[in-house]
């Protein structure tokens, strides 16, 4: 697990998707746990670490599998190859204030 502020990723996604402006890095390779418990255990991880829920999740397409673009848990999840297979990037997006709100669903 590493935290790390927004310019480490800006250059990694196209402006559209580059809009978490805080956040942690989660790797679960545990192959019997779904994606979505995965997210749903990275993102209580989050809460308990920094005090607040958070807002999106991407990870690689092929992590993603059937889920896609989706909201689990309120985080709203979603895809780019940026994102190495197996870790979730969960972070607040920028425009969710105090981060406790639901997150839109996207395409991904």
């Amino acid at each position: 697990m590493v935290a790390m502020g927004y310019g480490a990723w800006s250059g990694c996604f196209p402006p559209e998707e580059a809009d978490v402006e805080v956040g942690m890095l989660w790797y679960d390779a545990e192959p019997g746990r779904a994606v979505p418990a995965k997210i749903e255990r990275a993102a209580a991880y989050y809460k308990s670490k920094y005090g607040r829920n958070p807002t999106v999740c991407f990870l690689h397409p092929a992590t993603a599998g059937p889920l896609g673009a989706a909201c689990v848990g309120g985080v709203e999840v979603r895809t780019s190859p940026a994102v190495l297979r197996e870790h979730f990037w969960l972070g607040m997006g920028p425009s969710q204030g105090d981060g406790e709100g639901q997150a839109r669903v996207r395409g991904g």
